[in-house]
């Protein structure tokens, strides 16, 4: 499944609860690229008695491969408390919604800005402020951040301030997280990153990224744009369908499936650290195809040696009849 170029705003049901986008039980792969995904802020309960906390943006669960690249993910926001006539208004604050959870699954996260959402502050009414949310809350997961920020919201305040939410945190058997080039940040007062089980390893190099415009019709041009260290060259490769492999070596996961084609061009971004290139499109019709969908990734020579770029969908279509 791929979800490309799409914004999703929470719903105002509540019985959907656990998380505007939720990616839950797939065995197959997910792919989820330039997207904003935030999460639902708490509301008022029972005539302010209680509070609902804020949700999740991303939930992502039981899932064998999900890939994120080049999305903007934030928790919903805690509700405060509010004094209201003859004494009654919202009596109860709550808690900050996750950026992002994950639990039991392999979740490879590139270039994405995630932020907890803030705690719910008491101080108007004197009760204690809620805590804020984690930008990633990871829980038996196998984890990849390259190029991220990930930041905690802060703690609401109160007669006793709330605890602010940490940038990253790692948990459970099992449980790893590997980082490049990241900002894990933790909201006023809250550690950017804690690993209470598990591992953290910290891979050097530069993350970058790779794109290539999309939908594109056959017999019309598409272009491919890279962006990372100047001067550096790179190799593309593409398959058909997605993979997930973690490559140490590579410093990240390789998400073309098999059997994968490449390098099909190498190329090296200039001294601004770019690069750009058009191409035409060819017809799908000698396949009897309507439409095909290409995973691209490259892999670049930095002088600590490869790094992998995010990844991108291709999708082309041919044109109407």
């Amino acid at each position: 499944a791929v979800l490309r170029h799409l914004s999703f705003e929470p719903s105002g049901f509540a019985d959907l609860l656990q998380g505007t986008v939720r990616v839950t039980n797939n065995l197959g792969r997910v792919h989820i690229e330039d997207c904003q995904i935030r999460g639902r802020d708490g509301s008022s309960s029972f005539l302010g008695l209680f509070a609902n906390p804020g949700e999740t943006g991303l939930l992502v669960s039981s899932s064998a491969a999900v890939a994120v690249h080049r999305c903007t993910i934030t928790g919903g926001q805690g509700i405060s408390t509010a004094p209201g006539p003859f004494g009654v208004g919202q009596v109860a604050c709550s808690i900050g919604g996750l950026a992002i959870e994950a639990e039991s699954c392999a979740l490879s996260l590139h270039q994405v800005t995630a932020t907890g959402g803030e705690g719910g502050s008491g101080a108007p009414t004197g009760v204690s402020g809620s805590d804020g949310g984690d930008g990633l809350r990871a829980l038996f997961s196998s984890v990849i951040v390259s190029g991220c920020t990930l930041q905690g919201g802060d703690g609401g305040l109160g007669n006793l301030d709330g605890q602010s939410g940490a940038g990253v945190r790692s948990n459970g058997t099992g449980a790893s997280l590997s980082e490049l080039d990241s900002s894990l940040l933790g909201g006023a007062g809250a550690p950017g990153l804690l690993v209470l089980a598990g591992t953290h390893d910290v891979w050097t190099g530069e993350a970058w990224s790779l794109a290539i415009s999309s939908p594109v019709r056959s017999g019309s041009v598409g272009s491919i744009t890279a962006s990372g260290p100047p001067n550096k060259v790179f190799a593309l490769f593409i398959s058909f369908g997605m993979g997930y492999l973690p490559k140490a070596s590579f410093r990240g996961a390789f998400l073309p499936g098999s059997p994968f084609f490449g390098p099909l061009i190498t190329a090296t971004t200039n001294g601004s650290g770019s690069f750009s290139a058009n191409f035409l499109a060819p017809s799908l019709a000698p396949f009897g195809l309507e439409g095909l969908l290409n995973i691209d990734q490259a892999l670049m020579l930095q002088d600590v040696g490869p790094v992998l770029s995010s990844g991108t969908a291709f999708i082309q279509v041919e044109p109407p009849n």
